[in-house]
């Protein structure tokens, strides 16, 4: 094998190495006990049983104690050119191979979620990195085939492609059948909250980004993307409590990059979200790890646990 041969080979391996297009990507499994969400559905429940007659025992439903959800969660999805060349082979971008070092893992879980840091906006706008990341649209279908269930799509490249490529982007990932959020093509979409339902528990997930890279979001259309802000995010968070979710999940575009230790905006948002619903926060943006933590809400009485990754990386 001649060395050029050789490193071409050691670049492929590192390439699939790297897995997931960022410079580094994560693959954590958080197992979730909801002890307090189900006993308060039993409360509910038996509140309810007081205001009707029962016909019969065999009618109740009898939830389990405890239920344990494992959510995948993977970091940045990105693709820089060196990438995508790689993924070219007989006129076409396959980029399933870069996800076979953890499809097992990805098939272990739940569901899986991730940050997807790029626009597909077409073969016509012509196919680019950084600065400005416009990636072949097959890789929606590699990520399906992956087992990514939902990407969040705010994030500092959201307007890479400006509008048109938010629109493309979710347009792409629909016919994929991948959820998403943080961008939006109408405010009605916005408004509305997105919510899995994952073993019995409805799981609601948000996503906001500090900005987009000095992009202006285009005049009457500020519903496109969601930007952090204090108020919004309250605003939002109450919104999906009126649909009444059993967690809230919150992804985080924040941060430094190559910072390995959370700012102070950071953990003041992070004490936002959890002060106003949030059970667990998902941040990006860093491209390094940060620490995650448990936190303690609630009271005495009605104890329950908060759960951030400051960085996914």
């Amino acid at each position: 094998m001649s060395e050029e041969e050789y490193s071409q080979k050691l670049m492929r391996k590192m390439l699939n190495f790297l897995i997931v297009f960022a410079i580094i990507c994560i693959f954590i499994c958080i197992s979730l006990i909801i002890k307090t969400i189900l006993d308060k559905k039993q409360e509910n429940k038996a509140a309810d049983g007081k205001t009707m007659e029962i016909d019969s025992v065999a009618n109740e439903v009898q939830l389990p104690d405890d239920i344990t959800i494992q959510l995948a969660v993977i970091g940045d999805i990105m693709c820089h050119n060196t990438q995508y060349n790689d993924a070219y082979e007989n006129g076409a971008y396959d980029f399933n191979y870069v996800f076979d070092d953890i499809r097992e893992e990805l098939s272990l879980a739940d569901y899986t979620v991730g940050n997807l840091e790029t626009t597909f906006a077409g073969k016509e706008k012509g196919y680019s990195s950084y600065p400005e990341f416009n990636t072949p649209e097959s890789l929606a279908l590699a990520m399906k085939n992956a087992g990514i269930d939902l990407v969040s799509t705010a994030n500092n490249h959201s307007l890479d492609t400006r509008y048109y490529g938010i629109e493309s982007t979710i347009d792409y990932l629909d016919q994929a059948g991948i959820l998403h959020t943080g961008t939006y093509k109408s405010k009605e979409a916005q408004d509305t909250t997105t919510i899995v339902d994952i073993k019995g528990l409805k799981v609601a997930f948000l996503s906001f980004t500090y900005g987009t890279n000095g992009i202006d979001v285009p005049a009457g259309k500020e519903y496109c993307i969601n930007l952090i802000d204090d108020n919004f995010i309250i605003d939002r968070l109450n919104l999906a409590k009126e649909q009444e979710p059993d967690i809230i999940c919150v992804f985080m575009h924040w941060g430094e990059e190559y910072e390995t230790v959370p700012n102070q905006k950071q953990i003041q948002l992070a004490n936002l979200l959890f002060a106003n619903g949030a059970n667990v926060i998902l941040g990006s943006h860093p491209h390094v790890l940060q620490r995650m933590e448990k936190v303690q809400l609630g009271t005495e009485e009605e104890p329950k646990e908060g759960f951030v990754i400051y960085s996914l990386r």
